[in-house]
C-alpha cells in the first residue's frame, strides 16, 4: 500500500512539475512574441525618423516598400508566431510586395547605393530581424538553418511526403528563411551571422 501511495505522490508530483514547466513556457513565448512584434515597430519607427530628420523624402519608393511590408506583417500577426509569420509573409507575397524577390534585389541594390547609409542600415536590420524571428520560433528550423545537409535531407523525406510537408509551417518556413538570407547577403554583402545583433 505504501508503496503504490509513493508511486501516486511522485506521479503527480511528475505531472505538477509538467503543468509548470508548459505554463512557464507558454508565458514566455507570448513575452517573446511581443518582443519579436516590437523589433519590427522599432524597425519601422527609424524609417520614420529618417523621413522627420530629413535623409530621405517621404516618397521614397524604398522607404514606401519596405514601410508598407513591415506594416502589413505587424498588422497581419495578432500574434506573433512560426505560424502567423509565414502566413504574414505568404500574404504579403500575394500582394505583390515581396522584400525577398531576387528580381527586385538588383533596382533595390542600386537605390540604396544612392540613398542614405542609414536606409541601408534599416533595410539590413529588417531582413536580420525577420531571419531571427523565423530561427527564435521553431526548434527545426534552427536546425535547418545550422546543418546544411538537413535541408537536402528534407527535400528527400518531402518528396516521399510530399502532401503532408506542403502544410508543415517549419519547412514553409525555412523556405522564407532562404529568400530572406539570400536577400539580406544581396543588398549588404554581409551574411547575417555578421550582421550586427
Amino acid at each position: 500500500m505504501n508503496l503504490s501511495l509513493n508511486k501516486v505522490v511522485f506521479l503527480i508530483g511528475i505531472i505538477g512539475v509538467l503543468v509548470v514547466h508548459w505554463q512557464a513556457r507558454r508565458m514566455f513565448r507570448k513575452q517573446r512574441a511581443i518582443v519579436q512584434k516590437y523589433k519590427l515597430y522599432a524597425i519601422r519607427d527609424r524609417l520614420i525618423y529618417l523621413v522627420a530628420s530629413r535623409q530621405i523624402r517621404e516618397d521614397d519608393p524604398v522607404l514606401a516598400y519596405f514601410y508598407n511590408s513591415i506594416t502589413f506583417v505587424i498588422k497581419n500577426t495578432e500574434v506573433l508566431n512560426l505560424r502567423s509569420l509565414v502566413k504574414a509573409l505568404s500574404d504579403l507575397r500575394a500582394n505583390g510586395l515581396n522584400p525577398a524577390d531576387v528580381d527586385m534585389l538588383e533596382s533595390l541594390n542600386c537605390e540604396l547605393q544612392k540613398k542614405p547609409k542609414d536606409l541601408a542600415e534599416v533595410v539590413a536590420e529588417f531582413y536580420q530581424t525577420v531571419l531571427q524571428i523565423l530561427l527564435e520560433n521553431s526548434l527545426i528550423m534552427r536546425a535547418l538553418a545550422r546543418h546544411p545537409w538537413l535541408p537536402q535531407t528534407a527535400l528527400v523525406v518531402k518528396g516521399c511526403l510530399s502532401a503532408a510537408f506542403k502544410l508543415f509551417p517549419p519547412f514553409i518556413a525555412y523556405k522564407f528563411y532562404k529568400e530572406y538570407r539570400d536577400a539580406a547577403e544581396h543588398t549588404t554583402g554581409l551574411h547575417p551571422h555578421q550582421m550586427a545583433a
